[in-house]
């Protein structure tokens, strides 16, 4: 079975980076904004209690630039994905149990940390999904 090599793509949202994660290829990467769990999550979740994203503006991917990568490997060295697709968040996410739906109020889940070499702060989290979804795709 040949190796398959992964690189560092980010989610946009109308052109705003939002998260970052590792795929094979382009096509593998872009499937990922037509994902139905994905596309609820984006709706639920807030950053500075604005949507993450509203429903219409449009899901694009690219290859992660230098400072998305640093993040995404950071989050990566702090989360483990086990068998499934680890999304490392670019912006700071507002109260996620709530977004999931929990009643209790908790205090936010992921992991902050500030990054030096970025000009804002990075609040890294992760999401899993089974890989199979991004594999069956190939």
């Amino acid at each position: 079975m040949p190796t398959v090599i992964e690189r560092p793509f980010t989610l946009l949202v109308a052109d705003r980076p939002i998260l970052s994660f590792m795929a094979s290829t382009f096509n593998e990467a872009n499937e990922l904004t037509r994902e139905e769990w994905l596309r609820a999550d984006l709706l639920k979740y807030r950053s500075n209690d604005e949507p993450l994203w509203d429903g219409a503006a449009k899901l694009t991917v690219r290859p992660s630039d230098a400072e998305e990568k640093a993040a995404l490997e950071q989050g990566l060295k702090e989360t483990s994905a086990d068998d499934g697709i680890a999304l490392i968040y670019l912006v700071e996410l507002d109260n996620i149990e709530r977004a999931r739906g929990s009643s209790r109020a908790a205090p936010h889940p992921l992991i902050g940390q500030k990054s030096t070499p970025l000009s804002r702060e990075i609040y890294f989290g992760a999401c899993r999904a089974r890989r199979s979804v991004l594999s069956a795709i190939q």
